[in-house]
């Protein structure tokens, strides 16, 4: 198996135009302001986001992905979490949301799936359990 994680604070990037121009910087700022357009209600009306992260990993085709809560460091949840699908599916399968949220203490009673489909970008609640 083999992971690597990046964070970046997206108000720093704002105000340098170098930065604003790596790749991934730009996908993340774009995402920001789509999640702040079309779910305002997780995002919040006056809240912008303070930081991206994003990862990729690499498994063995059977290997699957544990169910997990995103985390910082800090113990600090996202307000939006969000999974962008690069390709339709294939290896991988369907991301699972439950309504599990980190911070209320009751076990999961629904779930809802997402398949993967070429530039999908799901968004959900970044408390909640899924994987």
């Amino acid at each position: 198996d083999s992971f690597f994680s990046y964070e970046v604070p997206l108000n720093a990037t704002t105000s340098s135009q170098a930065s604003r121009q790596h790749p991934a910087v730009e996908a993340a700022l774009l995402v920001a302001e789509y999640a702040a357009a079309v779910a305002p209600e997780l995002a919040g009306p006056d809240r912008s986001p303070g930081y991206a992260e994003w990862w990729c990993h690499s498994k063995p085709h059977c290997a699957g992905h544990l169910l997990h809560f995103d985390q910082a460091d800090d113990s600090q949840v996202p307000a939006v979490s969000t999974v962008l699908y690069l390709s339709s599916e294939g290896v991988g399968g369907p991301t699972l949301v439950t309504d599990q949220a980190m911070d209320d203490g009751y076990l999961a009673s629904r779930g809802w799936l997402c398949r993967p489909k070429e530039n999908r970008l799901l968004l959900f609640d970044g408390r909640l359990l899924h994987g």
